[in-house]
């Protein structure tokens, strides 16, 4: 695995990582704490308790087995499991880096 290909990975898994971070809820926090704005409290719930369809498992062998003719980009390494994804039934990605 080259420098790109784990930069690539990392960066959709922050990506992944970081959509989560919004349904934290930091005590200390005057929006999201103990007192805090009743609106933002129900919209978190209402989010943490919807309904999933599907969970897709990416196993990450995306990353480990790269087609030497196809390009290193963000792009291609979306279509290869992530892009068709879209419009189908999955609401979320579990992504393994191995």
């Amino acid at each position: 695995m080259t420098f790109n290909d784990l930069l690539l990975a990392c960066i959709l898994l922050l990506a992944c990582v970081s959509v989560h971070a919004a349904d934290v809820v930091d005590a200390n926090d005057p929006v999201t704490g103990p007192g805090g704005n009743s609106t933002v409290k129900a919209e978190r719930k209402r989010a943490a308790h919807r309904r999933r369809r599907i969970i897709m498992n990416n196993d990450g062998n995306d990353v480990r087995n790269l087609v030497d003719s196809l390009p290193r980009t963000r792009d291609e390494f979306l279509r290869q499991r992530t892009s068709p994804l879209v419009g189908s039934h999955v609401d979320a990605i579990f992504y393994c880096t191995g």
